[in-house]
Protein backbone atom coordinates (compact mmCIF):
# COMPACT_ATOMS: atom_id res chain seq x y z
CA UNK A 1 0.00 0.00 0.00
CA UNK A 2 1.05 3.58 -0.44
CA UNK A 3 2.94 5.37 2.30
CA UNK A 4 0.96 8.11 4.03
CA UNK A 5 2.51 11.35 5.12
CA UNK A 6 1.32 14.81 6.13
CA UNK A 7 -1.57 16.09 4.03
CA UNK A 8 -1.62 19.47 2.32
CA UNK A 9 -4.66 21.71 2.24
CA UNK A 10 -6.31 22.62 -1.04
CA UNK A 11 -9.21 24.80 -2.05
CA UNK A 12 -12.28 22.93 -3.26
CA UNK A 13 -14.57 25.96 -3.19
CA UNK A 14 -13.39 27.91 -6.21
CA UNK A 15 -15.05 26.79 -9.42
CA UNK A 16 -16.75 28.27 -12.46
CA UNK A 17 -19.56 25.74 -11.90
CA UNK A 18 -21.86 26.79 -9.12
CA UNK A 19 -24.88 24.50 -9.35
CA UNK A 20 -25.56 20.81 -8.87
CA UNK A 21 -26.99 20.12 -12.34
CA UNK A 22 -23.92 21.52 -14.07
CA UNK A 23 -21.56 19.71 -11.68
CA UNK A 24 -22.98 16.29 -12.50
CA UNK A 25 -23.62 16.93 -16.20
CA UNK A 26 -20.62 14.83 -17.36
CA UNK A 27 -22.28 11.68 -15.96
CA UNK A 28 -26.01 12.34 -15.52
CA UNK A 29 -28.70 14.77 -16.73
CA UNK A 30 -30.57 15.85 -13.61
CA UNK A 31 -34.05 17.40 -13.60
CA UNK A 32 -33.90 21.11 -12.83
CA UNK A 33 -36.05 20.87 -9.72
CA UNK A 34 -33.15 19.10 -7.97
CA UNK A 35 -30.77 21.94 -8.74
CA UNK A 36 -28.94 23.70 -5.92
CA UNK A 37 -26.16 26.29 -5.85
CA UNK A 38 -23.00 24.68 -4.50
CA UNK A 39 -19.96 26.02 -2.67
CA UNK A 40 -17.64 23.04 -2.79
CA UNK A 41 -17.21 19.28 -3.21
CA UNK A 42 -15.61 16.54 -1.15
CA UNK A 43 -15.49 12.77 -0.74
CA UNK A 44 -14.41 13.21 2.89
CA UNK A 45 -17.25 13.84 5.34
CA UNK A 46 -14.81 15.62 7.69
CA UNK A 47 -14.13 18.22 4.98
CA UNK A 48 -17.77 19.04 4.33
CA UNK A 49 -18.82 22.65 4.89
CA UNK A 50 -22.23 24.30 4.42
CA UNK A 51 -23.12 24.30 0.73
CA UNK A 52 -20.85 21.36 -0.21
CA UNK A 53 -21.78 18.27 -2.20
CA UNK A 54 -20.75 15.02 -0.50
CA UNK A 55 -19.62 12.13 -2.71
CA UNK A 56 -20.12 8.84 -0.86
CA UNK A 57 -18.29 5.96 -2.50
CA UNK A 58 -17.24 2.56 -1.17
CA UNK A 59 -13.62 2.58 -0.10
CA UNK A 60 -11.04 -0.15 -0.08
CA UNK A 61 -10.97 -2.59 2.79
CA UNK A 62 -13.60 -1.94 5.43
CA UNK A 63 -14.10 1.79 4.78
CA UNK A 64 -17.30 2.91 3.03
CA UNK A 65 -18.09 6.58 2.46
CA UNK A 66 -21.80 5.77 2.42
CA UNK A 67 -21.61 5.13 6.16
CA UNK A 68 -20.90 8.85 6.65
CA UNK A 69 -23.81 10.37 4.75
CA UNK A 70 -25.54 11.54 7.93
CA UNK A 71 -22.29 13.09 9.20
CA UNK A 72 -21.98 15.05 5.96
CA UNK A 73 -25.57 16.26 6.18
CA UNK A 74 -25.10 17.42 9.75
CA UNK A 75 -21.97 19.28 8.57
CA UNK A 76 -24.02 21.18 5.99
CA UNK A 77 -23.99 19.15 2.76
CA UNK A 78 -26.65 20.43 0.35
CA UNK A 79 -26.59 17.28 -1.79
CA UNK A 80 -25.33 13.70 -1.59
CA UNK A 81 -24.07 11.64 -4.52
CA UNK A 82 -23.49 7.97 -3.75
CA UNK A 83 -22.68 4.72 -5.51
CA UNK A 84 -25.07 1.85 -6.16
CA UNK A 85 -24.57 -1.51 -7.85
CA UNK A 86 -23.17 -1.37 -11.37
CA UNK A 87 -26.24 -3.08 -12.86
CA UNK A 88 -28.72 -0.65 -11.24
CA UNK A 89 -30.24 2.44 -12.84
CA UNK A 90 -29.59 5.96 -11.62
CA UNK A 91 -31.89 6.79 -8.71
CA UNK A 92 -32.86 10.05 -7.04
CA UNK A 93 -34.52 10.70 -3.70
CA UNK A 94 -34.80 13.39 -1.05
CA UNK A 95 -33.33 13.28 2.44
CA UNK A 96 -34.93 15.18 5.29
CA UNK A 97 -32.11 16.69 7.37
CA UNK A 98 -32.20 16.39 11.17
CA UNK A 99 -33.25 19.25 13.41
CA UNK A 100 -35.33 22.21 12.33
CA UNK A 101 -33.92 22.57 8.82
CA UNK A 102 -36.73 22.69 6.28
CA UNK A 103 -34.84 22.27 3.00
CA UNK A 104 -34.66 18.70 1.77
CA UNK A 105 -31.39 17.32 0.41
CA UNK A 106 -31.20 15.64 -3.01
CA UNK A 107 -29.62 12.17 -2.94
CA UNK A 108 -28.42 10.97 -6.34
CA UNK A 109 -27.34 7.33 -6.61
CA UNK A 110 -25.14 6.50 -9.59
CA UNK A 111 -23.86 3.07 -10.69
CA UNK A 112 -20.06 2.70 -10.63
CA UNK A 113 -19.66 6.23 -9.28
CA UNK A 114 -16.11 5.59 -8.08
CA UNK A 115 -14.96 5.24 -11.71
CA UNK A 116 -16.76 8.49 -12.67
CA UNK A 117 -15.72 10.85 -9.89
CA UNK A 118 -12.58 11.87 -11.80
CA UNK A 119 -14.70 13.19 -14.68
CA UNK A 120 -16.81 15.21 -12.26
CA UNK A 121 -13.74 16.56 -10.46
CA UNK A 122 -12.08 17.61 -13.73
CA UNK A 123 -15.29 19.30 -14.85
CA UNK A 124 -15.64 21.12 -11.52
CA UNK A 125 -12.13 22.54 -11.78
CA UNK A 126 -12.37 23.50 -15.44
CA UNK A 127 -10.28 20.65 -16.91
CA UNK A 128 -6.88 22.08 -15.91
CA UNK A 129 -4.85 19.32 -17.58
CA UNK A 130 -6.27 20.35 -20.94
CA UNK A 131 -4.38 23.62 -20.44
CA UNK A 132 -0.99 22.11 -19.48
CA UNK A 133 1.26 19.49 -21.02
CA UNK A 134 0.74 16.58 -18.67
CA UNK A 135 3.18 13.69 -18.36
CA UNK A 136 2.28 10.60 -16.31
CA UNK A 137 5.03 8.22 -15.23
CA UNK A 138 4.34 4.73 -13.89
CA UNK A 139 6.52 1.76 -13.01
CA UNK A 140 7.73 -0.19 -10.00
CA UNK A 141 11.00 1.74 -9.72
CA UNK A 142 12.15 5.08 -11.08
CA UNK A 143 8.92 7.13 -11.03
CA UNK A 144 10.21 9.77 -8.64
CA UNK A 145 13.59 10.05 -10.34
CA UNK A 146 12.10 10.40 -13.83
CA UNK A 147 9.46 12.96 -12.83
CA UNK A 148 11.96 14.98 -10.80
CA UNK A 149 14.57 15.01 -13.59
CA UNK A 150 11.85 15.95 -16.07
CA UNK A 151 10.71 18.84 -13.90
CA UNK A 152 14.24 20.15 -13.40
CA UNK A 153 15.05 19.68 -17.08
CA UNK A 154 11.98 21.65 -18.14
CA UNK A 155 12.91 24.43 -15.74
CA UNK A 156 16.31 24.60 -17.46
CA UNK A 157 14.52 24.83 -20.78
CA UNK A 158 12.48 27.77 -19.54
CA UNK A 159 9.23 25.86 -19.03
CA UNK A 160 7.59 26.29 -15.64
CA UNK A 161 6.54 22.83 -14.56
CA UNK A 162 4.45 21.50 -11.70
CA UNK A 163 5.13 18.27 -9.85
CA UNK A 164 2.82 15.74 -8.21
CA UNK A 165 4.32 12.65 -6.63
CA UNK A 166 5.87 10.88 -3.66
CA UNK A 167 7.82 13.97 -2.56
CA UNK A 168 4.78 16.23 -2.68
CA UNK A 169 3.08 18.77 -4.94
CA UNK A 170 3.99 22.23 -6.17
CA UNK A 171 5.63 24.39 -8.80
CA UNK A 172 8.94 24.65 -6.92
CA UNK A 173 10.62 21.23 -7.09
CA UNK A 174 12.90 22.15 -4.20
CA UNK A 175 10.05 23.27 -1.94
CA UNK A 176 7.16 20.85 -2.37
CA UNK A 177 4.19 20.50 -0.04
CA UNK A 178 3.63 17.01 1.31
CA UNK A 179 0.61 15.03 0.12
CA UNK A 180 -1.07 11.97 1.58
CA UNK A 181 -0.50 9.70 -1.45
CA UNK A 182 1.88 9.31 -4.38
CA UNK A 183 -1.11 10.05 -6.63
CA UNK A 184 -3.91 11.91 -4.77
CA UNK A 185 -7.61 11.12 -5.01
CA UNK A 186 -9.65 12.63 -7.87
CA UNK A 187 -10.92 15.77 -6.14
CA UNK A 188 -7.56 16.51 -4.54
CA UNK A 189 -5.70 15.72 -7.76
CA UNK A 190 -7.80 18.03 -9.91
CA UNK A 191 -7.62 20.77 -7.23
CA UNK A 192 -3.82 20.50 -7.23
CA UNK A 193 -3.80 20.61 -11.03
CA UNK A 194 -5.98 23.72 -11.02
CA UNK A 195 -3.67 25.31 -8.47
CA UNK A 196 -0.63 24.59 -10.62
CA UNK A 197 -2.36 26.10 -13.63
CA UNK A 198 -3.25 29.19 -11.60
CA UNK A 199 0.42 29.35 -10.64
CA UNK A 200 1.23 29.71 -14.37
CA UNK A 201 2.64 26.20 -14.86
CA UNK A 202 2.84 25.24 -18.52
CA UNK A 203 3.31 21.56 -17.79
CA UNK A 204 2.94 19.08 -14.94
CA UNK A 205 4.92 15.92 -14.20
CA UNK A 206 2.97 13.30 -12.26
CA UNK A 207 3.82 9.95 -10.72
CA UNK A 208 1.05 7.44 -11.39
CA UNK A 209 0.88 4.61 -8.86
CA UNK A 210 -0.79 1.26 -9.46
CA UNK A 211 -3.24 2.14 -6.68
CA UNK A 212 -4.21 5.31 -8.55
CA UNK A 213 -4.91 3.38 -11.75
CA UNK A 214 -6.87 0.63 -9.98
CA UNK A 215 -8.90 3.12 -7.94
CA UNK A 216 -9.69 5.39 -10.92
CA UNK A 217 -8.01 8.43 -9.34
CA UNK A 218 -6.56 9.57 -12.68
CA UNK A 219 -9.84 9.47 -14.61
CA UNK A 220 -10.32 12.99 -15.97
CA UNK A 221 -6.60 13.67 -16.42
CA UNK A 222 -5.74 14.60 -20.00
CA UNK A 223 -2.32 12.99 -20.54
CA UNK A 224 -0.09 14.20 -23.34
CA UNK A 225 2.54 11.52 -22.64
CA UNK A 226 2.55 8.40 -20.47
CA UNK A 227 5.85 6.73 -19.53
CA UNK A 228 6.73 3.23 -18.31
CA UNK A 229 9.93 2.73 -16.35
CA UNK A 230 9.74 -0.98 -15.44
CA UNK A 231 7.44 -3.56 -13.88
CA UNK A 232 8.61 -5.94 -11.14
CA UNK A 233 7.04 -7.33 -7.96
CA UNK A 234 5.50 -4.73 -5.63
CA UNK A 235 2.29 -3.90 -3.71
CA UNK A 236 1.10 -7.52 -3.55
CA UNK A 237 -0.46 -6.68 -0.20
CA UNK A 238 -3.02 -4.76 -2.30
CA UNK A 239 -3.07 -6.51 -5.68
CA UNK A 240 -4.12 -10.17 -5.67
CA UNK A 241 -1.04 -11.34 -7.55
CA UNK A 242 1.72 -10.18 -9.88
CA UNK A 243 -0.49 -10.79 -12.93
CA UNK A 244 -3.12 -8.36 -11.65
CA UNK A 245 -0.41 -5.81 -10.81
CA UNK A 246 0.95 -6.02 -14.36
CA UNK A 247 -2.49 -5.63 -15.92
CA UNK A 248 -3.15 -2.54 -13.79
CA UNK A 249 0.13 -0.96 -14.96
CA UNK A 250 -0.67 -1.76 -18.59
CA UNK A 251 -4.06 -0.06 -18.26
CA UNK A 252 -2.40 3.37 -18.25
CA UNK A 253 -1.22 2.71 -21.81
CA UNK A 254 -4.22 0.78 -23.10
CA UNK A 255 -7.14 2.65 -21.53
CA UNK A 256 -5.92 6.26 -21.40
CA UNK A 257 -5.52 7.88 -24.79
CA UNK A 258 -2.34 9.88 -24.34
CA UNK A 259 -0.89 11.53 -27.43
CA UNK A 260 2.47 9.81 -26.91
CA UNK A 261 3.67 6.66 -25.18
CA UNK A 262 7.25 6.21 -23.90
CA UNK A 263 8.26 2.59 -23.20
CA UNK A 264 11.33 0.79 -21.86
CA UNK A 265 12.43 -1.90 -24.32
CA UNK A 266 14.73 -3.42 -21.67
CA UNK A 267 11.68 -4.29 -19.58
CA UNK A 268 9.64 -7.34 -20.59
CA UNK A 269 6.28 -5.58 -20.17
CA UNK A 270 7.58 -2.48 -21.95
CA UNK A 271 8.81 -4.59 -24.85
CA UNK A 272 5.46 -6.40 -25.21
CA UNK A 273 3.52 -3.14 -25.03
CA UNK A 274 5.75 -1.65 -27.72
CA UNK A 275 5.11 -4.62 -30.01
CA UNK A 276 1.39 -4.29 -29.40
CA UNK A 277 1.01 -0.53 -29.74
CA UNK A 278 3.63 0.90 -32.06
CA UNK A 279 1.55 0.49 -35.23
CA UNK A 280 -1.54 2.03 -33.60
CA UNK A 281 -0.17 4.76 -31.33
CA UNK A 282 2.73 7.23 -31.29
CA UNK A 283 5.40 5.30 -29.39
CA UNK A 284 8.96 6.33 -28.56
CA UNK A 285 11.06 3.64 -26.87
CA UNK A 286 14.35 3.70 -25.01
CA UNK A 287 17.03 1.09 -24.35
CA UNK A 288 20.50 0.77 -22.86
CA UNK A 289 20.89 -2.86 -23.98
CA UNK A 290 20.52 -2.60 -27.74
CA UNK A 291 16.92 -3.84 -27.92
CA UNK A 292 15.18 -3.10 -31.19
CA UNK A 293 11.75 -3.31 -32.83
CA UNK A 294 11.43 -2.38 -36.49
CA UNK A 295 9.62 0.88 -37.09
CA UNK A 296 10.00 2.15 -33.52
CA UNK A 297 12.08 5.29 -32.83
CA UNK A 298 14.46 4.45 -29.96
CA UNK A 299 16.53 6.63 -27.64
CA UNK A 300 19.69 4.69 -26.77
CA UNK A 301 22.48 4.97 -24.25
CA UNK A 302 25.96 3.74 -25.10
CA UNK A 303 29.58 4.20 -23.93
CA UNK A 304 28.24 4.20 -20.38
CA UNK A 305 30.64 5.03 -17.55
CA UNK A 306 29.54 4.94 -13.91
CA UNK A 307 31.40 5.77 -10.70
CA UNK A 308 30.20 6.63 -7.20
CA UNK A 309 29.83 10.32 -8.14
CA UNK A 310 29.44 10.43 -11.91
CA UNK A 311 27.39 8.81 -14.64
CA UNK A 312 28.14 9.60 -18.26
CA UNK A 313 27.14 8.20 -21.64
CA UNK A 314 26.51 9.02 -25.26
CA UNK A 315 22.82 9.36 -26.08
CA UNK A 316 21.82 8.27 -29.60
CA UNK A 317 18.56 8.97 -31.40
CA UNK A 318 17.59 8.94 -35.07
CA UNK A 319 21.20 9.18 -36.25
CA UNK A 320 22.09 11.95 -33.78
CA UNK A 321 24.58 11.63 -30.91
CA UNK A 322 25.11 13.74 -27.81
CA UNK A 323 27.39 13.27 -24.81
CA UNK A 324 25.71 13.44 -21.41
CA UNK A 325 27.51 13.82 -18.09
CA UNK A 326 25.69 13.80 -14.74
CA UNK A 327 26.34 13.55 -11.01
CA UNK A 328 24.02 10.57 -10.70
CA UNK A 329 25.02 7.10 -9.60
CA UNK A 330 24.06 3.63 -10.82
CA UNK A 331 23.53 2.00 -14.19
CA UNK A 332 19.75 1.93 -13.68
CA UNK A 333 19.82 5.73 -13.83
CA UNK A 334 20.84 5.34 -17.46
CA UNK A 335 17.32 4.06 -18.13
CA UNK A 336 15.82 6.90 -16.10
CA UNK A 337 17.78 9.50 -18.06
CA UNK A 338 16.82 7.94 -21.39
CA UNK A 339 13.16 7.96 -20.33
CA UNK A 340 13.45 11.68 -19.63
CA UNK A 341 15.08 12.40 -23.00
CA UNK A 342 12.35 10.43 -24.79
CA UNK A 343 9.65 12.31 -22.85
CA UNK A 344 11.16 15.69 -23.73
CA UNK A 345 11.17 14.66 -27.39
CA UNK A 346 7.41 13.99 -27.16
CA UNK A 347 7.00 17.52 -25.84
CA UNK A 348 8.56 18.91 -29.00
CA UNK A 349 12.09 19.73 -27.85
CA UNK A 350 15.02 19.16 -30.23
CA UNK A 351 17.25 16.19 -29.40
CA UNK A 352 20.29 18.26 -28.41
CA UNK A 353 18.22 20.50 -26.15
CA UNK A 354 16.59 17.46 -24.50
CA UNK A 355 19.97 15.92 -23.67
CA UNK A 356 21.57 19.18 -22.57
CA UNK A 357 18.70 19.86 -20.16
CA UNK A 358 20.03 16.89 -18.14
CA UNK A 359 23.71 17.86 -18.07
CA UNK A 360 25.11 17.85 -14.51
CA UNK A 361 21.89 16.43 -13.05
CA UNK A 362 22.40 15.47 -9.42
CA UNK A 363 20.80 12.89 -7.16
CA UNK A 364 17.10 12.98 -6.37
CA UNK A 365 16.41 13.08 -2.62
CA UNK A 366 16.57 9.58 -1.15
CA UNK A 367 17.46 7.98 -4.48
CA UNK A 368 21.07 6.73 -4.54
CA UNK A 369 21.93 9.75 -2.41
CA UNK A 370 25.61 9.67 -1.44
CA UNK A 371 26.89 10.88 1.93
CA UNK A 372 30.63 11.02 1.45
CA UNK A 373 32.49 11.31 4.74
CA UNK A 374 35.85 11.68 3.05
CA UNK A 375 38.80 9.34 2.60
CA UNK A 376 38.93 8.34 6.27
CA UNK A 377 35.33 7.21 6.51
CA UNK A 378 32.99 4.81 4.75
CA UNK A 379 30.68 6.07 2.03
CA UNK A 380 27.00 5.97 2.96
CA UNK A 381 24.26 5.73 0.35
CA UNK A 382 20.56 6.30 1.10
CA UNK A 383 18.03 4.78 -1.28
CA UNK A 384 14.29 4.16 -1.37
CA UNK A 385 14.72 0.56 -2.58
CA UNK A 386 11.89 -1.36 -0.94
CA UNK A 387 11.24 -4.08 -3.52
CA UNK A 388 13.43 -7.09 -4.38
CA UNK A 389 14.31 -5.79 -7.84
CA UNK A 390 15.19 -2.30 -6.58
CA UNK A 391 17.36 -3.64 -3.76
CA UNK A 392 19.19 -5.97 -6.13
CA UNK A 393 19.81 -3.20 -8.67
CA UNK A 394 21.18 -0.83 -6.04
CA UNK A 395 23.47 -3.44 -4.46
CA UNK A 396 24.81 -4.57 -7.84
CA UNK A 397 25.64 -0.99 -8.78
CA UNK A 398 27.29 -0.23 -5.45
CA UNK A 399 29.41 -3.36 -5.77
CA UNK A 400 31.04 -1.84 -8.84
CA UNK A 401 32.34 1.17 -6.91
CA UNK A 402 33.00 -0.57 -3.59
CA UNK A 403 36.69 -1.06 -2.82
CA UNK A 404 36.12 -3.10 0.34
CA UNK A 405 33.02 -4.38 2.14
CA UNK A 406 29.45 -3.64 1.09
CA UNK A 407 27.16 -3.30 4.12
CA UNK A 408 23.38 -3.35 3.73
CA UNK A 409 21.00 -1.92 6.34
CA UNK A 410 17.34 -2.56 5.55
CA UNK A 411 13.98 -3.85 6.74
CA UNK A 412 10.49 -4.41 5.37
CA UNK A 413 7.31 -2.47 6.05
CA UNK A 414 4.70 -3.85 8.41
CA UNK A 415 1.21 -4.73 7.16
CA UNK A 416 2.52 -4.86 3.60
CA UNK A 417 3.45 -7.58 1.09
CA UNK A 418 4.81 -10.38 3.28
CA UNK A 419 5.84 -12.53 0.33
CA UNK A 420 8.65 -10.19 -0.72
CA UNK A 421 10.40 -10.29 2.67
CA UNK A 422 12.28 -13.55 2.25
CA UNK A 423 13.12 -12.60 -1.36
CA UNK A 424 14.70 -9.36 -0.18
CA UNK A 425 16.62 -11.29 2.45
CA UNK A 426 18.04 -13.56 -0.21
CA UNK A 427 18.95 -10.58 -2.40
CA UNK A 428 20.76 -8.86 0.47
CA UNK A 429 22.71 -11.98 1.44
CA UNK A 430 23.70 -12.60 -2.19
CA UNK A 431 24.99 -9.12 -2.97
CA UNK A 432 26.16 -7.63 0.36
CA UNK A 433 29.08 -8.69 2.55
CA UNK A 434 27.29 -7.72 5.77
CA UNK A 435 23.57 -7.37 6.44
CA UNK A 436 21.98 -5.51 9.34
CA UNK A 437 18.21 -5.87 9.60
CA UNK A 438 16.26 -3.03 11.17
CA UNK A 439 12.72 -1.68 11.45
CA UNK A 440 11.14 0.13 8.50
CA UNK A 441 7.65 1.39 9.31
CA UNK A 442 6.51 -1.69 11.25
CA UNK A 443 3.10 -0.08 11.77
CA UNK A 444 0.85 -2.39 13.81
CA UNK A 445 2.74 -5.58 12.98
CA UNK A 446 5.24 -7.21 15.31
CA UNK A 447 8.78 -6.15 14.30
CA UNK A 448 10.01 -9.56 15.47
CA UNK A 449 7.63 -11.33 13.08
CA UNK A 450 8.79 -9.13 10.22
CA UNK A 451 12.43 -10.03 10.94
CA UNK A 452 11.54 -13.72 11.11
CA UNK A 453 9.99 -13.51 7.63
CA UNK A 454 13.06 -11.75 6.19
CA UNK A 455 15.48 -14.21 7.78
CA UNK A 456 13.72 -17.11 6.01
CA UNK A 457 15.44 -15.94 2.84
CA UNK A 458 18.96 -16.27 4.27
CA UNK A 459 21.08 -19.35 3.84
CA UNK A 460 23.09 -18.25 6.89
CA UNK A 461 20.66 -16.34 9.14
CA UNK A 462 23.09 -16.63 12.04
CA UNK A 463 25.41 -14.22 10.19
CA UNK A 464 22.79 -11.46 10.14
CA UNK A 465 22.69 -8.79 12.82
CA UNK A 466 19.19 -7.71 13.88
CA UNK A 467 19.01 -4.21 15.39
CA UNK A 468 15.39 -3.06 15.65
CA UNK A 469 16.12 0.57 16.49
CA UNK A 470 16.97 2.19 13.16
CA UNK A 471 19.31 4.77 14.67
CA UNK A 472 21.25 2.03 16.46
CA UNK A 473 21.37 -0.02 13.25
CA UNK A 474 22.88 2.86 11.27
CA UNK A 475 25.32 3.58 14.08
CA UNK A 476 26.33 -0.10 14.19
CA UNK A 477 27.04 -0.07 10.45
CA UNK A 478 29.10 3.12 10.64
CA UNK A 479 31.02 2.03 13.75
CA UNK A 480 32.02 -1.30 12.21
CA UNK A 481 32.88 0.09 8.77
CA UNK A 482 36.32 1.04 7.48
CA UNK A 483 37.44 3.58 4.89
CA UNK A 484 36.61 2.19 1.47
CA UNK A 485 33.51 0.37 2.73
CA UNK A 486 30.09 1.30 1.36
CA UNK A 487 26.99 1.32 3.57
CA UNK A 488 23.60 1.15 1.89
CA UNK A 489 20.65 2.31 4.00
CA UNK A 490 17.67 1.07 2.02
CA UNK A 491 13.90 1.27 2.15
CA UNK A 492 12.89 4.74 3.33
CA UNK A 493 14.71 7.09 0.98
CA UNK A 494 13.58 10.66 1.58
CA UNK A 495 10.82 9.81 4.07
CA UNK A 496 10.77 12.04 7.13
CA UNK A 497 9.07 9.67 9.54
CA UNK A 498 8.98 6.17 11.00
CA UNK A 499 5.55 4.59 11.60
CA UNK A 500 5.55 2.56 14.82
CA UNK A 501 2.12 1.31 15.84
CA UNK A 502 -0.21 4.24 15.18
CA UNK A 503 2.49 6.82 15.91
CA UNK A 504 4.63 8.78 13.45
CA UNK A 505 8.09 9.42 14.75
CA UNK A 506 10.28 12.01 13.02
CA UNK A 507 13.07 10.16 11.25
CA UNK A 508 15.13 10.71 8.10
CA UNK A 509 17.83 8.28 7.00
CA UNK A 510 20.04 10.90 5.35
CA UNK A 511 19.94 13.32 8.27
CA UNK A 512 20.55 10.52 10.76
CA UNK A 513 23.48 9.12 8.77
CA UNK A 514 25.10 12.54 8.39
CA UNK A 515 24.81 13.15 12.14
CA UNK A 516 26.22 9.74 13.05
CA UNK A 517 29.09 10.04 10.55
CA UNK A 518 30.10 13.33 12.18
CA UNK A 519 29.58 11.87 15.63
CA UNK A 520 31.98 9.04 14.80
CA UNK A 521 34.78 11.65 14.75
CA UNK A 522 34.24 12.18 18.46
CA UNK A 523 34.10 8.52 19.47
Amino acid sequence: MEKVVEDVSFDQSVSPYLDLVELLSPVVELPRHLNRPIRGVSANSRSIKPGYVFFATPGYGTFDGRDYIQDAIVAGAIAVVSEIAANDDIKTSLIMPPGEKKSVIPHIQIPNLRALVGKIAAHYHGHPTQQMQTIGVTGTNGKTTVTTLLTKGLNKLGVKSGFIGTHGVGSDIDNLKKTNMTTPGPFELQAYMAGLRTDACESVMMEVSSHAIAQHRIVGVNFDTVVLTNVTRDHLDYHKNIEEYIEIKKALFLSYKARYIVLNLDDQIGYHLTQRLHTKRRVIAYSMRGAQIDGVPIVRGCQIRSTHNELSMVVVYNGQKRALKTQLMGDFNVSNLLAVVASLLTMGFPFEAAVDALQDSDAVGGRMQVIDGGSRKPMVVVDYAHSPSALEAVLKNLRQSCRRKLICVFGCGGERDQGKRRIMGKVAETHADTVILTDDNPRGESPTNIMTDILKGFLCPWAVEVVHDRTDAIMTAISNAMPGDVILIAGKGNESYQIIGDQRVIFNDKEKAEFLLNLSDEI
